[in-house]
């Protein structure tokens, strides 16, 4: 019982923490300090992390990380945004499916890609899937605390970098790019 009481009152901490950064972003009042970090480094890093839960459900993961790539920004900003990347990748990822995780420099651009193979999303649906509070399956969804945020959150985040967020879902391949200049 209080375990369970416990874990709600996380949930809608968590929520609550979501929506003030949403609104936060919206209305310009974030404080953005903005540093050079090595996002190779924090790409890695953050894979790493959710390693032993892709293995747990059963997940290859694969990466491929460009060394030495430097980016201005808000650090704590860019390690959510890739936290929700590689999350979603995890919820949606078949059985004995994989994840794969790029960054890659090319010239003045830095691209990160997360690819997961599973559930699709479907023709229509991918630009709805930033909106917030939306949700391919409903029903799905309901029971595994999902509120349809994080993608909304992840676009935010981009957009406050200058950047640009896109997915294409094509034969159960689902891939998120990132691309910041």
């Amino acid at each position: 019982m209080i375990i369970s009481l416990w874990f709600k009152i996380i949930i809608v901490n968590n929520l609550i923490k979501d929506f003030l950064d949403l609104a936060k972003m919206d209305n310009g009042n974030l404080k953005n300090v903005y540093e050079s970090i090595d996002l190779s480094k924090q790409v890695e890093k953050s894979v790493l992390t959710l390693e032993s839960l892709m293995f747990e459900k059963n997940i290859k993961l694969e990466y491929d990380i460009d060394k030495n790539v430097y980016f201005n920004c808000n650090s704590d900003e860019i390690k959510q945004l890739i936290a929700i990347l590689l999350d979603n990748a995890i919820k949606h990822s078949s059985k004995d499916g994989n994840i794969i995780a790029n960054l890659k420099k090319n010239n003045d651009k830095i691209v990160i890609q997360i690819i997961n193979k599973g559930e699709g999303i479907p023709k229509g649906e991918e630009e709805k899937i930033f909106e917030r509070f939306y949700r391919v399956d409903e029903a799905r969804n309901r029971d595994s605390n999902h509120y349809g945020l994080g993608l909304s959150i992840a676009k935010s985040i981009v957009n406050n970098h200058n950047g640009e967020i896109k997915v294409s879902s094509k034969d159960s391949l689902t891939t998120f790019k990132v691309i910041f200049k």
